[in-house]
């Protein structure tokens, strides 16, 4: 067993790592938060998937839509926190569904290429 001390030392440094490469890309706390719930929601209205898709499609509109609320009210509304963290929420409730709808059809554009490249018996 971990000594509580060698636990805690292991948290700390994955927290300061995580924190460092939220800084490296610009993402604040506010609107990351704002875009989880966002995206939260967002799931409620996007259509059933795979738990590998559903992972990767929260992420990505969660850390997407936090840095373009962000941008949004920087660059309309003067980079208040309030309007930072409303459209980071409004946008990730809209984006997650959209995102979901598209990478469900990912696999069947691909095999769309594959039929139109190589004739439509050809296999995987």
């Amino acid at each position: 067993m971990t000594e509580p001390i060698a636990s805690a030392a292991a948290g700390a440094v994955v927290a300061a790592a995580g924190a460092g490469i939220l800084a490296t890309f610009g993402l604040e706390p506010g609107p990351l938060f704002w875009s989880l719930v966002g995206a939260s929601i967002g799931m409620s209205f996007a259509g059933p998937t795979t738990r590998v898709r559903a992972t990767i499609v929260f992420a990505a509109a969660s850390l997407s839509c936090s840095l373009f609320g962000a941008w949004l009210a920087q660059r309309y509304l003067g980079g208040e926190p309030l309007s930072r963290n409303a459209f980071a929420c409004a946008l990730a409730i809209g984006f997650h569904p959209l995102l979901n709808a598209a990478v469900m059809e990912v696999p069947l554009f691909f095999a769309g290429l594959r039929r139109r490249w190589f004739g439509a018996g050809s296999q995987p």
